[in-house]
């Protein structure tokens, strides 16, 4: 019986311990993704002044 219970004991705790990996894991790409949201909005604020350039010296 208390064999057992070691075993259940030893899945729940590699369970927890997989459930932390992959937390660890979807907060860092949650990280990278807000980091490639800030670069896409400034790339665009560049391609913005671009743009009103080009127009000016079309005028």
């Amino acid at each position: 019986m208390k064999s057992g219970l070691d075993y259940s004991k030893r899945g729940v705790d590699d369970i927890k311990l997989d459930l932390k990996s992959n937390e660890n894991k979807r907060e860092a790409v949650g990280d990278r993704v807000t980091r490639v949201k800030e670069s896409a909005m400034q790339a665009h604020k560049c391609v913005d002044v671009i743009s009103k350039k080009n127009a000016e010296v079309k005028i």
